[in-house]
């Protein structure tokens, strides 16, 4: 003699109590507007800037090669690197230094903080004696290997030097010769990886 389930146990227990959904949907009605009215909505802004291209530097290699007229400047290329001490300054002539004799930042920290203000006086000092330029090149300094003194520099600290190497907090000169002063230092900032 075999046994055999009893048919009449097994389809009471497929047939049990049907699931009870008002607690599921109680929570999410409650949950859904908490989650809507919590929620941090970001403003994007788009930043322009001019990334290198190989035209450029094809372009440049020409010039470069082309003899310069005498009533022509040299080109400056500003370069400003932002580094964990500060900010240095460099052109084509060389390196603006501070005046310590160890070579470090050409604008060091101020307090523990960049100084945005120094940076965009030092700015218009240059502007002075380059009218005619509107480049810059912005490299912060990054630390690919994770070992050394490189840091990566924060997202704010980059977009306030761009708005500082941009425009000055006041006019200060007449750079398109129309009688009136402008707040413009150099307007086309060219961003640059900072692999030093």
């Amino acid at each position: 003699m075999s046994f055999q389930p009893s048919k009449r146990r097994h389809n009471a227990d497929l047939e049990g109590e049907p699931l009870n959904l008002i607690p599921i949907m109680n929570l999410l009605t409650i949950l859904i507007p908490f989650l809507t009215l919590s929620a941090v909505f970001m403003k994007l802004s788009v930043l322009p800037t001019t990334l290198p291209s190989s035209e450029a530097a094809a372009e440049t290699e020409t010039k470069q090669k082309e003899e310069p007229k005498k009533d022509d400047k040299p080109k400056l290329n500003l370069t400003i690197s932002i580094i964990k001490d500060g900010f240095v300054i460099a052109g084509a002539g060389g390196v603006l230094g501070n005046k310590k004799a160890d070579g470090g930042p050409t604008i060091p920290k101020k307090d523990g903080e960049y100084d945005y203000a120094a940076l965009t006086k030092k700015l218009e000092e240059i502007k002075k004696l380059y009218p005619d330029e509107k480049d810059a090149i912005l490299i912060p300094e990054m630390n690919l290997t994770g070992e050394g003194d490189k840091v990566d520099i924060p997202y704010q600290v980059i977009i306030d030097t761009m708005d500082a190497i941009r425009e000055a907090p006041e006019p200060f000169m007449d750079t398109d010769g129309d009688g009136k002063k402008d707040k413009i230092l150099f307007p086309g900032v060219i961003f640059s990886p900072g692999i030093l």
